[in-house]
């Protein structure tokens, strides 16, 4: 029996389900409100720390010198946990913003941290995957992100990092003074990002109707059902039920 001609125009009945189409990474919510923690806490000894030297530059009270050393090397170590902990909490808020968003941040999650460690980028670059987190994270919540305290943080951060540099090379009890003002000032700026993005990122998760449209927010997913990545449609096929000779005169008129 002759099997009947193919039509270019009929969907494939294949039996097999389709390939999976590609996710975007930052699949699922990453956990981070114990590294934010961790990482409050050890900004937090700033201020405990520009006290201390702010005494004894008064001559309010005085430390052996072993002590002093054995105190700034504890603070050193503490500083140091604080970056680590820092740079994971970012991490995780970046990769986090891109769940929500459903699609590519300005910059990798990997990116938002390894711009501190990178001479001139170090200025700008931090602060801009900040804004951009901070505004990914508050589309979904409809509200305006904070740009001028998330800017504001960076400056005072800039400017810590100045006046420290100046501060090394004098003995100037001004200019020691106003580091380790600066500093605590810039603390608190720091655990107010910390504190405040982490607060709305968990607040997605708990709302079980912001829940609901995690991944929905980019443009791209927009067209397409929530199922459905966004990647390039194939050519669109007739409709089912379309009349054979509707089928046939398509074709020959094409």
């Amino acid at each position: 029996m002759e099997s009947p001609p193919l039509n270019p125009y009929q969907a494939p009945t294949t039996q097999h389900a389709p390939p999976a189409l590609p996710t975007a990474q930052g699949e699922s919510f990453r956990e981070m409100k114990i590294f934010a923690w961790l990482a409050a806490a050890c900004i937090a000894s700033t201020f405990p720390y520009a006290v201390l030297i702010f005494l004894l530059m008064k001559q309010f009270v005085t430390l052996p010198m072993d002590v002093l050393e054995l105190v700034d090397g504890l603070h050193a170590i503490i500083f140091i946990l604080g970056v680590v902990f820092y740079c994971i909490w970012k991490y995780r808020c970046a990769c986090n913003a891109r769940y929500f968003y459903g699609g590519p941040l300005m910059y990798t999650p990997g990116w938002c941290v390894g711009y501190y460690f990178i001479p001139i980028m170090m200025l700008f670059r931090p602060y801009q995957c900040m804004k951009d987190i901070y505004e990914k994270t508050y589309l979904l919540l409809e509200k305006k992100p904070p740009n001028g305290l998330i800017l504001l943080w960076w400056l005072s951060w800039i400017f810590n990092g100045i006046i420290e540099r100046i501060a090394m090379k004098t003995d100037d009890v001004a200019v020691i003074s106003a580091t380790h003002t600066l500093s605590m000032l810039s603390a608190l700026f720091v655990l107010w990002v910390i504190f405040t993005l982490t607060r709305r990122q968990y607040d997605i998760m708990t709302d079980a109707s912001l829940a609901t449209r995690i991944g929905t927010i980019n443009p791209m997913n927009q067209s397409l059902p929530a199922h459905i990545p966004a990647v390039p449609m194939n050519r669109a096929q007739l409709p089912e039920g379309t009349s054979s000779s509707a089928r046939s005169n398509d074709g020959a008129s094409s």
